[in-house]
């Protein structure tokens, strides 16, 4: 009875997003880049628990973190190895 319910349910969601995803291939220049993106979104989202990301100070600001895990601060010295 498990196995049925689980084999509906996939089929009523796959049914559901079937136009988007129609749509979706009609209407991008790169469909497989396209559903990357929306994956990498949306598994973004599940690992911020849902919450919205914080804004940068500019659009273009990317940090890059250090290999300690702290933000690298701009114009200071690069990170040290700690590799012997």
């Amino acid at each position: 009875m498990q196995i049925t319910r689980f084999v509906l349910g996939g089929i009523d969601q796959g049914a559901q997003v079937m136009d988007e995803l129609d749509d979706l291939q009609k209407n991008s220049i790169d469909f497989y880049a396209q559903l990357r993106s929306l994956y990498q979104q949306h598994r973004a989202a599940e690992l911020r628990h849902g919450k919205s990301q914080e804004p940068s100070a500019s659009f273009y600001d990317v940090p890059a973190a250090t290999p300690g895990g702290a933000p690298a601060t701009p114009g200071g010295p690069p990170p040290s190895s700690t590799r012997p």
